[in-house]
């Protein structure tokens, strides 16, 4: 089972969880700072358990958000 409550944001079509203290001051800052929900997927998946339950209570009003060059804001998609 793998329980998260906190934020979470979108980039380049991946999700991400944001940490408490994570230091995210622009968009690349994600992939280092944050953590893949993929990977939480991934790591679950190969544990070969007969049941995995992932429960997600994700705000993804973003209150770190950042222009990227024009490209809009990450954050919430």
């Amino acid at each position: 089972m793998f329980y998260y409550a906190g934020h979470g944001v979108q980039v380049k079509g991946r999700n991400y969880l944001i940490p408490i203290g994570a230091r995210i001051d622009k968009e690349t800052d994600v992939k280092y700072e944050a953590v893949d929900a993929g990977r939480v997927l991934d790591e679950m998946h190969a544990a070969e358990n007969g049941v995995n339950i992932v429960l997600l209570d994700v705000c993804r009003d973003n209150p770190n958000r950042v222009d990227v060059g024009g490209e809009g804001q990450w954050g919430v998609y």
